[in-house]
């Protein structure tokens, strides 16, 4: 069965009762909005509702949502989803500092495409700001594997995010009149490549996505003739911008830091060393390390400030006592 869709007028009546609702429960506006959507759209398969709520907040929010819907929702990592009068509802949760980028990246869907962008140029772009996906290699001196990386924050600020990948914020806050003023807006940012939107380019989770989104459809085919732009900024200088950066740079080190100490206590703890000294293996060597770790919530902290030869011998001795 297709899912239900809502012709705008209906899809503006469900949105006041929505806004309307939620105001009169938390006693603000402020923290609740809907994201833009281009004046041409004329019908809606879902209904997207930004919820700057606190973590005290959540269960109220849940409980205004069933009210609403008559159903239990169903909430999967930071949304909480209904339908009502059949229609999907999506209430996402937004922390404060990250709800005026999550509006722009919302509005539009132009955050599918500036993420595109930003996968070209080893960042990642999201509701929750913009970041450089460094290597683990850059963090610590062991052998790690080399594909593996952490993201950190460069920004939320949307107006050095538009900057930094290359859109006009301007034209963005101005709106979009049909798909082709939008459509516009991408080829016409600077570091567009038609070649980055085409599905053989993409990697699997996001084709298989972007398959079914029909704006992306109807753009990979809008796109493919248009020219090419500039080169996007290298992967080498960002980094050099990011660490010339204090507030960066800060996070960057704190990331190091707790990197290092999770290699440290890897180093001399983990699964390869227990099953040296147990004999244990598969299911039961991680039963058994699981179990060490509830019955002492402070086991990292005893691993670090023990010293090698011993922890051979302590692992051991409980070992004893838990095989009786």
């Amino acid at each position: 069965m297709q899912p239900k869709r809502l012709p705008i007028k209906d899809f503006k009546k469900l949105k006041s009762l929505v806004l309307n609702s939620l105001a009169e429960t938390f006693g603000d506006t402020s923290r609740f909005c809907v994201p833009k959507w281009r004046e041409d759209k004329t019908d809606f398969g879902d209904l997207d509702v930004l919820c700057g709520v606190g973590k005290e907040e959540v269960e109220k929010l849940i409980r205004l949502v069933t009210i609403l819907s008559g159903h239990k929702p169903h909430i999967n990592g930071h949304t909480i989803s209904v339908p009502i009068d059949g229609f999907q509802c999506d209430f996402i949760l937004v922390a404060k500092d990250e709800y005026d980028v999550a509006y722009r990246y919302f509005s539009y869907e132009a955050g599918n495409f500036m993420g595109v962008i930003a996968k070209r140029m080893g960042l990642k772009y999201g509701h929750d700001g913009l970041f450089i996906k460094l290597p683990i290699s850059y963090f610590v001196k062991q052998k790690v594997d080399v594909s593996e990386t952490i993201p950190v924050l460069l920004t939320r600020n949307p107006v050095v995010i538009f900057n930094v990948l290359g859109f006009d914020l301007i034209k963005f806050i101005s709106g979009f009149a049909n798909h082709n003023e939008f459509g516009e807006w991408i080829c016409n940012s600077k570091f567009f490549d038609p070649s980055f939107f085409q599905y053989e380019n993409l990697n699997h989770i996001n084709r298989t996505r972007n398959k079914k989104r029909p704006l992306f459809k109807w753009f990979v085919d809008y796109c493919k003739d248009k020219p090419r732009k500039d080169e996007p900024t290298s992967f080498n200088k960002l980094i050099k911008i990011a660490e010339h950066t204090p507030s960066i740079y800060e996070r960057i080190l704190a990331i190091k830091s707790e990197m290092e100490a999770q290699y440290a206590l890897k180093s001399k703890y983990n699964g390869k060393l227990v099953s040296e000294w147990t004999g244990l293996s598969g299911i039961e060597l991680g039963v058994f390390m699981a179990t060490i770790k509830a019955a002492n919530p402070k086991w990292d902290s005893v691993i670090r400030s023990t010293p090698n030869e011993n922890i051979k011998e302590i692992v051991q001795t409980i070992y004893g006592i838990y095989s009786r």
